[in-house]
């Protein structure tokens, strides 16, 4: 099970607990975690204010869609962000005549 260190530092928190090392390192959300294996060393750990099971960041479930498009009305027709379509009036009377 992974379990996070909240103690912020540079570099990897090192520590020696009955005679095995842990070593907590940033993972790919910057949260500095270490696999540890055996249920005593966890329990204490998660104990301590400074170490919890690690719950990665949640993701929402998005529906797919390309990138950088928003399907409009009406049913079929795209807008590109940032790239009107010739003669697209933006509400505020402005036209791309691209």
């Amino acid at each position: 099970m992974l379990i996070e260190c909240l103690i912020r530092r540079d570099g990897a928190t090192h520590l020696r607990l009955n005679g095995f090392e842990y070593v907590f390192g940033p993972n790919e959300h910057g949260h500095n975690v270490c696999e540890v294996n055996s249920r005593e060393h966890r329990e204490y750990l998660t104990s301590l204010k400074d170490f919890r099971e690690y719950e990665p960041p949640v993701s929402p479930d998005l529906p797919p869609m390309e990138m950088g498009e928003v399907a409009v009305e009406p049913p079929g027709e795209v807008f590109t962000w940032g790239l009107p379509r010739k003669g697209f009036e933006d509400g505020n009377g402005s036209r791309a005549d691209r």
